[in-house]
């Protein structure tokens, strides 16, 4: 199982790995770290892109552990994930040092905050709760579960937004259980047993 750094630093830059395991996979290679600071594909936010050493990482994707985890790192309860980066060329197993593309980090981290800001006007004006959101190079979408959608509400789900921002509030990311989710949503989370990302 792979450490995830941006779990406790989502401004870390660069980071340094060992190479658990190395597997080419058709035309681009499947590495395995036994910790990481790439972010994958997730919750509508696009994956990282940067640098292993000097290999391009092409994708990294969030995928179930094989029968027998290529990490020597026992994984915690409830964890059943690894963290794969697709690379354009093979890395030996061994020290590797991690190089974010920060301006695609950054651009899509405050996309994606932005996203979680607008939902909660939508929620907090009219009960429209986000069914899903997408986040693009030129367009990001967020699809309402709503019946319409009038300009004054458009107008003044922008309005929260930007009295939010001007107030300087600081946005802080935890990690939560689902169980305790019930504190903070009306969803039924306290039967699940994983770990989310606030």
């Amino acid at each position: 199982m792979t450490e995830r750094l941006y779990y406790h630093d989502s401004f870390q830059k660069e980071f340094e790995a060992n190479v658990v395991s190395c597997e080419r996979e058709g035309d681009r290679w499947k590495i395995i770290l036994d910790r990481t600071a790439f972010y994958p594909t997730s919750g509508g936010q696009p994956h990282d892109l940067g640098r292993l050493g000097e290999v391009e990482v092409l994708e990294v994707a969030d995928l179930p552990l094989s029968p027998a985890p290529a990490s020597p790192v026992t994984p915690p309860a409830g964890m059943t994930h690894d963290m794969v980066h697709y690379t354009s060329a093979a890395l030996p197993v061994g020290p590797v040092q991690g190089k974010i593309d920060w301006a695609r980090r950054i651009d899509h981290m405050q996309q994606h905050t932005g996203q979680h800001l607008l939902s909660a006007a939508f929620i907090e004006l009219f009960g429209f709760q986000t069914k899903s959101f997408h986040l693009g190079r030129l367009t990001s979408t967020i699809d309402l579960e709503a019946p319409s959608l009038t300009p004054r509400q458009l107008e003044d789900a922008e309005q929260n937004l930007l009295q939010f921002t001007e107030s300087h509030a600081v946005v802080i990311a935890s990690q939560q259980r689902d169980r305790d989710l019930v504190k903070l949503s009306d969803t039924d989370a306290s039967q699940r047993q994983t770990q989310i990302a606030i």
